[in-house]
């Protein structure tokens, strides 16, 4: 039986479009269209898709970093979409973020003491020496020596940066991480001893993560379940190794064939998509991936295709796959 740490159903996030002299709105952006998952405890979900399909919009939706338009978030059984402000600040101690960008997310005017201890003195009340030792601790950890305390961010590599990151993030003690490209703008070596990091705080703290990114290569390596997203819908999802052995989705296999080979040598059949990429503004009707489909069939414009369950833990969007009419 699952272990639900996180549940989300039918989420969605418009942004509104606003034109003329009179800023009127004449059109939203359908960022998440929704959207439902799960996080099981102490496990990983990739959510893969091309930039600008909402990965980035629905992980900071779940954190109410920006606030849904409707659908409804569960954390810990608990129903968080609607409380109020205070109530989910007490939550931010157990739900935090590790951001793209391991410069600009971390204050150039702050030495690493008060990056890292300002969640402890404001939520652990930790002060002087007490939250000094728990910064040391923290740093040690992510694999940053204790002299790293009174230094600043520019004075650190990316990876050193985005290590800064993940020590403060799990400085309350938290039990679930959004991973928003995390490892993206890093050197491979580096990224590797990142995934790695991440891995072992896993497996030692019992953290649960969204790792969002576009490389299954990445995904591959760190998720146990993968959700597949396009223009704001989740088309596809499984469990890893069904995903990235059986692929279902025509989207999905493109993607996957897509993905570099290391052998120089070696000749790779891929799937060359048609059309361009549709606009979340004005979205395809029916399936929004028909217009670049090689499969595409007449039912594909006129209804769009729903999540449904093809083999146990696998589901697919898509008409030809599921056989919907």
């Amino acid at each position: 039986m699952k272990d639900v740490l996180l549940k989300v159903n039918s989420l969605k996030k418009y942004f509104p479009v606003k034109r003329g002299l009179l800023y009127r709105i004449v059109g939203w952006i359908r960022a998440v269209d929704g959207v439902s998952l799960e996080i099981e405890k102490a496990k990983t979900l990739g959510l893969v898709g091309e930039s600008g399909c909402g990965k980035t919009t629905l992980g900071r939706s779940i954190l109410r970093l920006i606030e849904p338009d409707s659908g409804e978030i569960f954390f810990k059984d608990k129903q968080i979409t609607h409380i109020s402000t205070r109530s989910m600040r007490r939550l931010r101690e157990d739900m935090q973020i590790v951001f793209q960008d391991p410069f600009g997310s971390l204050d150039p005017r702050f030495t690493v003491s008060r990056i890292v201890g300002e969640g402890l003195r404001i939520f652990k009340k930790l002060r002087g020496r007490e939250v000094k030792e728990r910064i040391r601790e923290l740093l040690e950890v992510v694999g940053l020596g204790g002299d790293a305390i009174n230094r600043y961010p520019h004075e650190f590599s990316g990876g050193q940066r985005q290590r800064i990151g993940i020590a403060r993030a799990i400085s309350l003690d938290s039990s679930f991480l959004v991973l928003d490209e995390p490892v993206s703008s890093l050197d491979v070596s580096v990224q590797a001893q990142i995934i790695n990091l991440l891995y072992d705080l896993q497996q030692r703290l019992g953290l649960s993560y969204l790792f969002i990114t576009h490389d299954l290569n990445v995904i591959r390596q760190v998720s146990d379940d993968v959700a597949v997203m396009y223009l704001g819908k989740i088309v596809e999802a499984a469990g890893n190794e069904e995903l990235f052995s059986k692929p279902q989705h025509p989207y999905t296999r493109v993607l996957l064939e897509a993905v570099p080979v290391p052998d120089p040598g070696e000749r790779k059949k891929r799937a060359l998509l048609k059309g361009e990429v549709a606009s979340a503004l004005n979205p395809p009707s029916g399936c929004r991936f028909r217009t670049r489909c090689p499969h595409v069939m007449d039912i594909c414009s006129q209804k769009e295709p729903l999540l449904i369950e093809v083999a146990p833990g696998h589901s697919v969007a898509c008409h030809l796959v599921s056989g919907q009419s």
